[in-house]
């Protein structure tokens, strides 16, 4: 639903820039799938919109691995297989799959400053991803 009809509505009408924060990004499974699905989408749409993303945690350990982009095998088990083939390289063995240093850091910020990334989407709205 999200990927076939609020992603696609929201493209349509946000011609400059769509602001997505995902508060509570953990490791970053969430950032690098909603990225997948964007770049997934680019092939459907002529245009799309710049894309400003925010991962916020308070862990810094997360957030080291999220910058990091490397995930054990069982993070992606619910990746589907081409996706794992077209967007992770597979790492010691296949043990590990990390994405491209193209995917990882374009067009996102990973950040401790949760307060600071709220007043930024209360001013200026967007897409907030939470996961509880």
């Amino acid at each position: 639903m999200f990927k076939s009809h609020w992603l696609p509505d929201m493209i349509a009408n946000s011609p400059s820039a769509l602001k997505v924060w995902s508060a509570g990004c953990a490791c970053g499974e969430e950032v690098y799938s909603f990225k997948i699905i964007w770049e997934l989408l680019g092939q459907q749409f002529e245009h799309l919109p710049a894309l400003d993303l925010l991962a916020t945690d308070r862990h810094p350990r997360y957030l080291e691995r999220a910058r990091s982009g490397i995930y054990n095998r069982s993070s992606l088990k619910e990746v589907a297989p081409d996706w794992r083939q077209i967007y992770f390289e597979s790492r010691k063995g296949g043990r590990h799959f990390g994405l491209p240093v193209t995917g990882r850091a374009s067009n996102h910020r990973v950040s401790r400053d949760v307060a600071l990334s709220s007043a930024i989407f209360k001013a200026n709205g967007g897409i907030v991803l939470c996961v509880y």
